[in-house]
């Protein structure tokens, strides 16, 4: 576990990892693990550097930027035997040699020329990427290559991939769109890449298009790709997105698909006191719930309490008094709504929706009849009962509605209605007998 950071961007090297970014335990947040590749130990500053460039550029983007406090992130700090990538000169989409052919000795195989594009560079070694995640960070749910290299290229896939070329922080950021959020390119790449998918389609028709609840807002329609192959075929939401165009923002269709998938990963509810199953609540007393989220960075996050779907709350915190309850069993739901305009996936609902549920069983009906102490005068008797019991089991192992009792003692009954149990104690004290 890498050394926690209670600032965002502070660099706080332990061993082999450096933490650039923490907002939470590795299991309740999105976990971005930046590996070097073509870096030597002389070079592992730079990439600590070229690392949080990115990050940072990452970060500052929308949907990033909304939902920051959903990410951590590390650096592993892995040298390679040798600097920078290699180049097979092998492309046929360029006349080759654009760079000097060269076979490097890099940690994790980066190479350019992957399937005959000059531009496709690819960390080849995916078995030692793997090894070196399980060895320093095996609960990482997105992994980022730099190369060591300043010449263009980067790649997509189970490991998202770049370059130092100046363009380095946006082909990045193209590139987490691939491996994080699933998208397609909305340039045209190639039959190879021509798929169904969150943001290309065969589909023209604006009333059942995947991205219909967008159609004629914020640039989006239905846009005819180009050219070559069977590129007439296939659409895109927009004309202007970063996965067409390095430099551009997100579209409204890919950001709702990132946030999406930052909610698959990521349960927003990050505290719940009690945890969910069944409370009882019992004469006198009072339940207390409370909960914290992470916030969609908006502000306009809500919280929500019903009892048997009537909105009793909001807020983190509740509390329950037997006042509150009606009948021996209610439902309490506990409902967080993110309704961020950068996503339309939940329409019609309101939100995005994330609940918490307990059964609140209303025990507070029984009570001892009459107080729990009584003074008698000697030869006196007093009737003990437990009002709103269904059953009551006495001291002595009677089951009765009520018993007689006349001399000193404490007085026990264990009484029950419905799954609720209580137990009662009644005080008798005698005063007398009085002798001349």
């Amino acid at each position: 576990t890498p050394h926690v950071c209670r600032r965002q961007r502070q660099m706080c090297i332990r061993d082999r990892i450096d933490t650039l970014l923490w907002n939470g335990p590795a299991d309740e947040r999105i976990n971005i693990v930046l590996i070097p590749d073509g870096y030597t130990s002389v070079e592992l500053g730079k990439f600590q550097v070229d690392a949080e460039k990115i990050l940072d550029e990452l970060m500052s983007q929308s949907p990033f930027v909304e939902y920051d406090t959903f990410f951590n992130a590390v650096a592993l700090l892995v040298p390679s035997s040798e600097s920078g990538a290699s180049h097979p000169g092998t492309a046929t989409d360029v006349n080759e040699p654009v760079i000097p052919v060269i076979d490097v000795d890099n940690r994790f195989g980066s190479r350019f020329d992957v399937g005959n594009i000059h531009r496709l560079l690819v960390p080849g070694n995916r078995g030692e990427i793997f090894t070196v995640l399980a060895d320093n960070f095996p609960l990482y749910d997105q992994v980022m290559v730099l190369v060591n290299t300043p010449n263009y290229g980067g790649s997509g896939g189970t490991f998202a991939t770049t370059s130092l070329h100046p363009s380095a922080p946006e082909i990045a950021i193209h590139e987490i769109g691939h491996s994080f959020s699933g998208l397609a390119d909305e340039y045209y790449a190639g039959d190879q890449y021509a798929r169904e998918s969150y943001n290309m389609t065969r589909n023209t028709d604006p009333s059942t298009v995947r991205w219909k609840n967008w159609y004629g807002e914020m640039g989006v329609g239905i846009y005819q790709h180009c050219c070559g192959g069977k590129s007439e075929e296939y659409y895109r939401p927009h004309q202007n997105c970063k996965m067409r165009r390095l430099g551009a923002p997100f579209c409204s269709v890919c950001k709702e698909r990132t946030i999406d998938r930052i909610y698959e990963l990521v349960d927003p509810v990050t505290e719940l006191m009690p945890g969910e199953g069944t409370q009882r609540l019992y004469t006198g007393d009072t339940l207390r719930f409370f909960m914290d989220h992470l916030d969609n960075g908006q502000g306009n996050n809500t919280v929500e309490w019903t009892l048997d779907a009537e909105k009793v709350g909001s807020g983190k915190q509740l509390t329950l008094t037997e006042d509150s309850l009606l009948g021996l069993s209610q439902a309490l739901q506990l409902t967080l709504f993110d309704p961020t305009p950068l996503s339309r996936s939940y329409w019609p609902d309101s939100a995005y929706r994330f609940s918490r549920n307990w059964e609140i069983e209303n025990c507070s009906g029984m009570e001892m009849v009459p107080a729990d102490t009584s003074l008698l005068c000697y030869g006196d008797s007093v009737l003990l009962r437990v009002k709103g019991a269904e059953e009551v089991t006495w001291f002595n192992n009677s089951v009765a509605d009520s018993i007689w009792v006349y001399e000193n003692g404490v007085y026990q009954a264990s009484a029950s209605i419905a799954d609720c149990r209580e137990e009662f104690t009644f005080d008798v004290d005698v005063f007398g007998p009085f002798r001349s």
